[in-house]
């Protein structure tokens, strides 16, 4: 091969996925990052990219197959031949615009789509505001025989959580835990009200004594 036929190339960027949810992670610098999705943190390291000398034959291995009568061309880069359809709105994709996430190939518009609305399984798996919410509504409500008034705070907590759990739940509509969340809220207003009165009590009986 003669040395012209060959020339110093820089691999492409290799995307980097969250563990957690799938969700595209973009970080510039080594460092703590949390993933905008899912809130999973991790430790991201960012090196050079690798250099390598290749051949033009295996750069031409290396590209997308060119769109062609018989193979369609993808929606999104229409040189491209589709290797499948997005499982979802059913256009056809590349090999780059790709993204198999829970047994889906899905476009990178639908997967972001699915990723807002907390479709994915792995997202509304880690969704678990309802249900502290609800045990926090529980734990004020008979709590206060072991912590007093102090239990009423914990009631205060409930309705923070649950309001939170709601407001991601109406924001995206996919996640469960709507009815555990009203339950959180509303066990703990009562948590919070009938320990707040009965130290009332308690100090107002003591006062007039």
């Amino acid at each position: 091969m003669a040395a012209g036929d060959r020339k110093v190339l820089t691999a492409p960027a290799v995307p980097c996925l969250c563990p957690g949810c799938g969700g595209a992670v973009r970080q510039r610098r080594t460092g703590r990052s949390a993933c905008r999705f899912c809130g999973l943190e991790m430790d991201l390291w960012v090196a050079a990219p690798a250099v390598r000398r290749a051949s033009r034959e295996d750069l031409a291995s290396s590209l997308p197959e060119a769109a062609s009568e018989t193979k369609p061309p993808c929606s999104g880069h229409p040189g491209n031949a589709s290797v499948t359809a997005c499982g979802r709105c059913g256009d056809f994709i590349c090999e780059v615009c790709r993204i198999h996430v829970e047994g889906t190939d899905l476009c990178p518009r639908c997967f972001e789509h699915r990723v807002d609305r907390a479709e994915l399984m792995t997202l509304q798996r880690r969704f678990r505001l309802p249900s502290m919410a609800l045990g926090l509504g529980i734990f004020s409500i008979f709590g206060g025989f072991l912590f007093s008034f102090f239990a009423s705070l914990f009631g205060l907590f409930a309705m923070g959580v649950g309001v939170k759990a709601l407001l991601d739940i109406r924001r995206r509509p996919a996640l469960e835990g709507k009815g555990k969340a009203i339950a959180g809220v509303v066990c703990g207003l009562i948590g919070t009200l009938v320990w707040a009165a009965v130290f009332i009590a308690i100090f107002v009986t003591g006062t007039l004594k």
